[in-house]
């Protein structure tokens, strides 16, 4: 499937199971959603994204290559491990890693002013990752309200 080079509006494709022969537009002026993808193989993703972008069926990062610049959310709430995993240095909002059950190799964006969702461990089991960049990076750059944990006791993780 080809589409246009450029859409000035959000475009979802969430029924989409594969992305082979997918060319997707080099600009895209709002938001991107790809939900339906459970992997990442022959997926080009645009080099800038003014708006979000929505990931939610991968459950691995391996050959996912994001886009330099995300506008607005990245859901990437499927993906369990952050292997093979690369933010972009810039997001400009939320970032939903649910199915996250550790830290360990997490390197957060450098711009990021939104929330942090990370329900699939609590505060203490990501503490005691190990991951020391994502420790440090986390009390100056996001306030203790921004980031949110599965709670103590609470083994459901995300829904």
């Amino acid at each position: 499937m080809t589409l246009p080079s450029s859409i000035g509006e959000d475009l979802f494709l969430d029924g989409l199971i594969s992305a082979a022969g997918l060319t997707l537009p080099a600009t895209l002026g709002t938001s991107l959603s790809l939900d339906g993808l459970t992997s990442a193989a022959g997926l080009a993703l645009p080099a800038n994204l003014g708006g979000g972008l929505s990931l939610i069926g991968l459950t691995s990062a391996a050959g996912l290559t994001l886009p330099a610049s995300v506008g607005s959310f990245l859901f990437l709430d499927g993906l369990t491990s952050t292997a093979g995993l690369t933010l972009p240095p810039t997001l400009g909002g939320d970032l939903y890693l649910r199915g996250l059950t550790s830290v360990d190799g997490l390197t957060l964006p450098t711009t990021f002013p939104g929330h942090l969702f990370l329900e699939g461990m609590t505060r203490a089991e990501a503490e005691a990752s190990g991951n020391v960049e994502f420790l440090r990076a986390l009390p100056g750059r996001i306030a203790d309200d921004m980031i949110s944990f599965r709670e103590s006791g609470d083994e459901s993780g995300h829904q």
